[in-house]
């Protein structure tokens, strides 16, 4: 019995070792590797950029001579283009990318608040942010965000009268950035900035006014940099 059972182990060794001689042979597959970032962002970049912004927000809190109006809420609702320089530093490890942003812009808004007595202005703006980046290619994918300034004026011709101030808010956003012929890379982003109440008064004839300001701003742009 106990030779029967050794020569039936003995045919199945065999058998199994001849049908895994006979099997084709396949190569391993390889393990899919990350998307290796081809270009180097470490450094300082400077460059100009461009694009449209949408406004909304609102004038209230109107009082005259120090007394309150009551509630009235007037709209503001705008649109027009932006056009700057910007400029920041990176630091890479691996594919991840972190920096920080800087730009200043001159920003096309100029619109009428209450019809024909009060007008507001945004001309100039400006964002300094952190930014976080993950590379691969030659591209760069980033959301950023951080602090924002913008210079208002709020005028009137009836009263002859303007008065202006730096707005502070905060900024945050995204976009992709490619680099291309060696050290240059564009650029096209969105940002979501928000300002909150400042205080503006306008004077004339022993006349005093003032309301309170605030608004959010949308953008889209696109900008092109060299990297040093």
């Amino acid at each position: 019995m106990k030779t029967i059972l050794l020569a039936g182990a003995a045919f199945v060794a065999l058998s199994t070792a001849s049908f895994a001689a006979d099997m084709p042979a396949y190569p391993a597959e390889a393990a899919i590797a990350p998307v290796a970032a081809e270009s180097d962002w470490s450094g300082f970049y400077l460059g100009v950029q461009g694009g449209y912004n949408w406004v909304e927000g609102e004038l209230d809190g109107i009082s005259v001579n120090g007394g309150d109006l009551g509630d009235p809420t007037f709209d503001i609702e705008d649109d027009g283009f932006n056009i700057g320089i910007y400029s920041g530093i990176n630091r890479q490890w691996g594919n991840w990318v972190v920096g920080i942003d800087n730009s200043i812009s001159y920003v096309d808004i100029d619109t009428e608040v209450v019809p024909g007595l009060v007008d507001a202005e945004i001309n100039a703006w400006s964002t300094t942010r952190g930014r976080v980046g993950y590379a691969f290619g030659n591209f760069l994918v980033f959301a950023a965000g951080g602090l924002s300034l913008a210079n208002v004026e709020v005028s009137s011709d009836v009263l002859g009268d303007d008065d202006s101030h730096l707005m502070v808010g905060y900024t945050v956003g995204g976009g992709v950035e490619a680099k291309f012929g060696g050290n240059w890379s564009a650029r096209v982003e969105y940002l979501y900035t928000d300002f909150d109440d400042e205080r503006f008064s306008l004077s004339a004839d022993g006349v005093t006014a003032a309301a309170d300001v605030s608004f959010d701003m949308q953008t889209v742009r696109g900008g092109i940099a060299y990297h040093f």
